[in-house]
């Protein structure tokens, strides 16, 4: 049980805690999805599967997107022209009974240009308390290198967790 929450509160700490600095992202929308792109695929294969999201990083600019995680699965897919990547990210994310629409945003480099989108999946509120579960936060690095961050909400998380250890609070 420590083992787990040191694995759920660490990257918590590393992003909120250690001064790094994040990339903006903004609400954009499918017209605004244009070029080809390096198409992560990023799903939980817990048979809930609500942390899934897909990001698709700009093709051949000076930005490299990847996803720091190590017990999930990533797909990729590279140099996809814009209607299929977002064809297939939308297939990605909607793949849950609870799915009720997608949101798309723009990732930002520190100079303000676009490095990429996010497709997440919005669920029906009822079963999860919230509707957009996911928090993902995308850290820049050396030479151009972001690391996407991906995490359900906190309380969330905790209340999955507690469910999955069959967590008495009475005992």
């Amino acid at each position: 049980m420590r083992s787990l929450l040191i694995a759920i509160i660490l990257p918590v700490i590393m992003v909120s805690c250690s001064g790094l600095k994040t990339l903006q992202t903004s609400p954009a929308v499918m017209d605004d999805i244009k070029g080809n792109f390096d198409v992560i695929f990023y799903y939980d294969p817990d048979p809930d599967n609500i942390k899934k999201v897909a990001i698709l990083d700009i093709a051949g600019d000076d930005h490299t997107i990847s996803v720091y995680d190590t017990h999930y699965n990533i797909r990729e897919k590279k140099n996809v022209p814009s209607e299929e990547a977002f064809n297939s990210a939308i297939e990605h994310v909607k793949g849950h009974l609870e799915y009720d629409t997608y949101k798309i945003k723009r990732i930002h480099a520190p100079d303000g240009s676009t490095i990429g989108f996010e497709i997440r999946p919005i669920y029906v509120a009822i079963r999860y308390g919230m509707s957009d579960v996911l928090d993902i936060h995308y850290i820049p690095g050396d030479g151009g290198a972001v690391t996407a961050f991906i995490k359900l909400d906190f309380p969330l998380q905790m209340r999955k967790d507690s469910e999955r250890f069959d967590i008495d609070e009475n005992r």
